[in-house]
């Protein structure tokens, strides 16, 4: 059945190549394309997600933070950098299942590290991307 089909098919279609000869563009249909395309010298602007004010509000915050922390640091040495923040008055009541356990400095200081790491990380491939778009 399909190959009735397609011999029927491949019939009519010789038949309509045979009726109608190609069609020839004009001697000047290059010249008529390209006078109809419109030349725009606009460039692609990049606008970056977070603007520079806002990275430097970020990192006044992050450092003006480190500073009161360490300014403020009682007198008599303790474990960690933390443990001056009283976190007593935040309740979650739906949180309460980690009360009884605590982070180890080492733990605590391994997320610090892998947060700014990532941190550096998204800045220098940030400005890869960058440069490979103005080349």
């Amino acid at each position: 059945m399909k190959a009735k089909t397609n011999k029927h098919l491949e019939n009519f279609t010789g038949k309509l190549m045979k009726e109608n000869s190609l069609d020839k563009p004009s001697v000047d249909f290059t010249a008529q394309v390209m006078s109809k395309v419109w030349v725009t010298n606009t460039a692609f602007v990049y606008k970056p997600l977070i603007s520079k004010q806002v990275w430097v509000i970020i990192f006044v915050g992050i450092f003006s933070l480190a500073g009161y922390l360490l300014l403020n640091m009682t007198e008599t040495p303790s474990r960690s950098w933390f443990s001056n923040i009283d976190l007593s008055k935040i309740n979650f009541p739906h949180f309460n299942f980690m009360a009884g356990s605590k982070i180890s400095t080492v733990s605590l200081y391994t997320v610090a590290i892998a947060t700014g790491s990532l941190l550096i990380q998204i800045s220098f491939i940030k400005n890869r991307f960058n440069k490979r778009l103005n080349t």
